[in-house]
C-alpha cells in the first residue's frame, strides 16, 4: 500500500488532459450560460433540489455561480492558478446539479470527479503558466517526480465507467437483443431520409437484424476498452476502440460532453515517464527534416528524446539509415517501421498511422507477403 502512495513519475498525460478540460467545462455549462445571457434562471421553472435543505438561489447568485465556472475554464487550460480553477469549475457544475434534479446528467458527474482528481494531482506541474512563473521565480516544480496515485484514481474512474456501462447493458435484455439501438435509429429515420444518404443505406441501418448483431458487438467493444486500457499489450488497441466507440455513440445518441471527455482522458493512460524513447535523426535528409518538425510540434506527451545522427543496425538499408528509433526496452527500428512507431505515439497522428498500418497489413496478406 505504501508503494502505491509513494510512487512518483511524470504527469505529462494528465497535464494534456487538463488542457482539454477548459473547453469541456464551457461546453457543459453552455446551456446555462445562454440562460444567464438571456436573463433567465432555473428558479423560474420547475426544479427539485437533491436535498430539501438546499435553498433556491436568487437569479443573481445563480448567474454568479455559472459565470464563475465559465471564467475558471480558460485558467484550467492555461494552467494559471490551475488547482483553484479546477475546484471552482467542479463546484459550479456540481453545485448547479445539486440545485435541481433536472440539471443532472451522468456526464456532468464524471466531469466533476475528473476536475477534482485533476486538482488533487497538482495540475500546475507541467504544460502550465503556473510552472513557467515558478521557474522564473527560481522554484522547481519537479514535473517528472509527481505523486502518481491521483492519476491512477483518475484512470480507475474512466475505466470503471466503461465497465459499469457495458455490464448494465449486458444485463438489460433490450440492449442485448438490439432493441434500444434499433429504437434510436427509428427515431432518427426521418432525419436520415431527408439527408443525402442513399435510400438503400437508410434501409440497411434501419433493419432490425443489423442491430441484433451490432448491439452485442458494441457491448463487447465497451467492455474491452474498460479492461484493455490497463495492459500495455492491449492499450493501443483499446485506445483505437475507445475512439471508434465514442464516434458511434455521437452518431446514435446525445450524450453532451461525455464522449469528448472520455476521448481527452485517453491521454492519462500514457506511461508516466518522459523522453524514454530515443529518436536518432539525420537532419540533412528530407525525411529527417520533416520528422523533426513533426515531432517538435506534435510530441505533446514528450515521448521522444531527439539525438543527432542515426545508429544503423547491420540489417538496415542505405535508404533507411537516416532514422532510428530506440524503444524503451532497447529495441531499435529504422526507416518506415521507425516512422510508423513514432506516429503511433503522438496523439494527433495516432489515428492516421493506425489506419495506414492496418491497410499495409491487409495488402500484405492479400499479396501473400505478410
Amino acid at each position: 500500500m505504501r508503494a502505491f502512495f509513494d510512487a512518483r513519475g511524470s504527469l505529462r498525460g494528465l497535464a494534456l488532459f487538463r488542457v482539454a478540460l477548459g473547453p469541456l467545462v464551457v461546453y457543459s455549462l453552455w446551456p446555462y450560460l445562454r440562460e444567464v445571457t438571456a436573463g433567465t434562471w432555473y428558479g423560474a421553472r420547475y426544479h427539485a433540489p437533491y436535498l430539501p435543505a438546499l435553498p433556491t438561489l436568487s437569479a443573481t447568485a445563480w448567474h454568479a455561480l455559472i459565470v464563475a465556472g465559465a471564467l475558471a475554464a480558460p485558467l484550467i487550460t492555461l494552467g494559471l492558478f490551475a488547482r483553484t480553477a479546477c475546484v471552482t469549475a467542479a463546484l459550479a457544475i456540481g453545485g448547479n446539479v445539486l440545485l435541481s434534479e433536472t440539471h443532472y446528467h451522468h456526464n456532468r458527474a464524471v466531469l466533476v470527479i475528473a476536475l477534482l482528481l485533476t486538482a488533487l494531482a497538482g495540475p500546475a506541474r507541467e504544460l502550465s503558466l503556473d510552472a513557467l512563473i515558478a521557474r522564473r521565480r527560481g522554484r522547481d516544480l519537479a514535473p517528472e517526480r509527481a505523486l502518481l496515485w491521483p492519476l491512477w484514481l483518475l484512470r480507475f474512474e474512466f475505466a470503471s465507467t466503461y465497465v459499469a456501462s457495458a455490464t448494465s447493458k449486458l444485463l438489460d435484455p433490450d440492449w442485448r437483443d438490439g432493441t434500444v439501438l434499433w429504437d434510436r435509429v427509428l427515431q432518427a429515420r426521418p432525419r436520415l431520409t431527408e439527408s443525402p444518404l442513399p435510400a438503400a443505406l437508410v434501409d440497411v441501418v434501419s433493419a432490425r437484424a443489423l442491430h441484433a448483431v451490432l448491439a452485442p458487438s458494441a457491448i463487447a467493444l465497451e467492455l474491452f476498452v474498460g479492461l484493455g486500457l490497463w495492459s500495455r499489450r492491449t492499450r493501443l488497441a483499446a485506445v483505437a476502440g475507445a475512439v471508434m466507440f465514442h464516434a458511434l455513440v455521437e452518431v446514435t445518441a446525445k450524450v453532451q460532453v461525455f464522449s469528448y471527455l472520455c476521448v481527452a482522458a485517453l491521454a492519462i493512460w500514457a506511461v508516466p515517464r518522459v523522453r524514454d524513447r530515443v529518436l536518432h535523426v539525420d537532419a540533412e535528409s528530407a525525411v529527417g527534416v520533416r520528422l523533426l518538425r513533426s515531432v517538435r510540434r506534435l510530441d505533446w506527451l514528450a515521448r521522444f528524446r531527439i539525438e543527432p545522427g542515426a545508429t544503423r543496425p547491420p540489417e538496415a538499408s542505405a535508404a533507411h539509415a537516416g532514422i532510428t528509433l530506440v524503444e524503451r526496452d532497447g529495441q531499435a527500428f529504422t526507416g518506415a517501421e521507425a516512422l510508423r512507431r513514432v506516429h503511433l505515439r503522438m496523439p494527433l497522428t495516432f489515428g492516421p498511422a493506425l489506419l495506414a498500418m492496418l491497410a499495409a497489413r491487409w495488402r500484405a496478406r492479400r499479396t501473400g507477403t505478410g
